[in-house]
């Protein structure tokens, strides 16, 4: 904390503070020095007195023996005049009063003083004493006399003003000598502060002492050290900031265009974080749902969707159900048939961060209502409608996309004609009814015979006809012969009677029985002729061509 009036200047504060410290050991120094020259006066005080009273009790012992008053009032005008006595008073061993000098004799003598408690600066200045007249033991009287102290103040006022002077001369060669050791001291502190401003003002090139023995031009050295490497960082820094904000501005506009994109698409897009609050959800999910603009669902709990969702559902189950397990799971869509005969498909995924930590889940959303019904009207136009196998349609469509798929990969295609043996006759017997029952059970056993990559289809009447890629002759003879067992054993019957029926089938092979896709039929279909004339109920596959 900075005291008021306190100089801001380090040096002036050094200097101000080592003159304090100065003038108060000086003051200590000469208040020490007047003790002990007071003490030293003393001590001659004493000594004086000690002499004082062995001098006047021989000059005085003799004539008070003798009571020769004459002579001892002449011995004490003469002591009073050359020892510095201020005043003698002399009694008898009775305490009669023999002479005085100095002193008017009716006054009241003071008690005598001690050396050891004597105040030279007391306004009598005077050391009062009483010594004992005595001669070979005897008593013969007793002097009191008083001592001058007047020289103990002058001497001590000119011994002290001499160490004064000492001092003030001292002083004054430390405050130099001290003003030139702070000046030396603080020059590199003052190229230091000046630095600092440099550096507080972004200028980082200053200008120190890159090493040096005492610890101000350590620091110095260090704080250019710590110049060049904030020099440094700030470079990086703003490099990396320049980095930065060509990365932001990169990262707004891709997120314009996500954000353009997501409320583009056809999709609904929901996304909910781990908490199950929803963070995003784009314009498609709200079309698909009926929830308005206005309904600011995001930062609200997922729950809040729930609603929007149990007014176009028969029941809300499954809607935004998590599935259990692991976090890696991705769901299969979930189909939805909305009140308003809508279709939308719901898919859910996790969203993981860098480190695998799943942060949310997405959810998707699709309306495909038309899709399904383009798919089912399509569907319809190549099905039949009485066996539910592809019909002529969907057969041509199929054998022209395996031709294309066999000459790229250089592969091969059978086609089975088959026509029912006797179903003509079951027709003019039992009726249309029967014969379409028949060709439904039919229908039914072709399909139990064929695997999953061959293709089946109902030509027209009671013809039908097999797509099989890729097989070799033996195994194209063992499924010709089974279809033929299966329909020869199939049990029919109709009103209670059995019905025989059989079939004939013909193989032709493409590319090596025939060219083009028609051409193939027709080989087939001649195939199947060749079977009939053998005696039905039996299979014939042409020769390679």
């Amino acid at each position: 904390m900075r005291l008021p009036g306190w100089p801001s200047s380090l040096r002036v504060r050094l200097l101000l503070a080592s003159l304090l410290v100065e003038s108060l050991m000086l003051a200590l120094l000469v208040a020490n020095s007047a003790r002990l020259i007071e003490q030293g006066l003393l001590e001659q005080m004493a000594v004086r007195l000690r002499q004082t009273s062995p001098l006047l009790n021989a000059a005085l012992n003799a004539p008070l023996a003798q009571r020769d008053y004459a002579t001892i009032q002449q011995i004490l005008r003469e002591s009073r005049q050359e020892d510095g006595l201020k005043y003698l008073v002399l009694f008898d061993h009775r305490g009669k009063l023999i002479a005085a000098e100095g002193r008017p004799a009716d006054k009241p003598l003071p008690p005598p003083d001690h050396i050891a408690t004597l105040d030279p600066s007391r306004a009598d200045q005077c050391l009062h004493a009483v010594t004992e007249i005595s001669l070979a033991g005897q008593k013969l009287g007793t002097l009191h006399f008083g001592m001058s102290t007047a020289f103990l103040g002058t001497e001590r006022n000119r011994l002290v003003r001499e160490s004064l002077e000492l001092g003030a001369g001292v002083l004054v060669f430390t405050l130099l000598v001290l003003a030139s050791i702070g000046l030396w001291i603080t020059h590199s502190l003052t190229r230091l502060t000046d630095a600092s401003k440099q550096l507080s003002a972004g200028n980082y090139d200053v200008d120190l002492p890159t090493a040096g023995w005492d610890e101000v031009d350590q620091l110095s050295a260090a704080f250019g050290q710590m110049a060049t490497t904030i020099k440094g960082r700030v470079e990086a820094l703003t490099r990396s900031e320049a980095l930065q904000r060509r990365y932001f501005e990169r990262a707004r506009d891709e997120r314009a265009r996500l954000a353009s994109l997501l409320a583009a698409l056809k999709t609904g897009i929901v996304f909910v974080n781990t908490e199950g609050v929803v963070v995003y959800y784009n314009a498609t999910f709200g079309h698909i749902w009926l929830i308005p603009p206005e309904a600011a669902l995001i930062g609200n709990p997922v729950a809040r969707l729930q609603p929007f969702a149990a007014r176009l559902l028969a029941g809300p189950q499954g809607f935004m159900s998590a599935p259990a397990g692991s976090e890696q799971e991705i769901r299969e869509s979930t189909e939805f048939r909305l009140l308003d005969r809508r279709i939308v498909t719901q898919t859910t995924y996790p969203v993981l961060s860098e480190t695998g930590e799943q942060t949310g889940r997405i959810w998707l959303y699709e309306d495909v209502t038309r899709q399904r019904q383009t798919a089912e009207l399509a569907n319809q136009a190549e099905r039949d409608s009485l066996t539910g196998l592809y019909n002529r349609r969907g057969f041509e469509l199929e054998l022209e996309r395996m031709t294309r798929a066999a000459d790229e990969s250089q592969g091969s295609i059978a086609l089975y004609f088959i026509d029912l043996d006797g179903f003509k006759g079951i027709n003019d017997t039992y009726g249309h009814r029967a014969g379409d029952a028949i060709l439904v059970q039919v229908a039914s056993e072709f399909q139990a015979q064929i695997r999953r990559r061959e293709f089946l289809a109902r030509l027209g009447g009671d013809e039908f006809a097999v797509l099989v890629p890729n097989l070799g002759r033996d195994e194209l003879t063992e499924l010709a012969d089974r279809i033929v067992k299966a329909i020869a054993n199939m049990p029919v019957r109709y009103t209670g009677r059995d019905i025989g029926i059989g079939c004939s089938l013909g193989i032709a092979i493409y590319p090596d029985n025939a060219a083009t896709p028609d051409e193939l039929l027709a080989r087939a279909d001649d195939a199947m002729y060749r079977a009939k004339q053998a005696g039905k109920n039996r299979w014939y596959l042409l020769p390679p061509a």
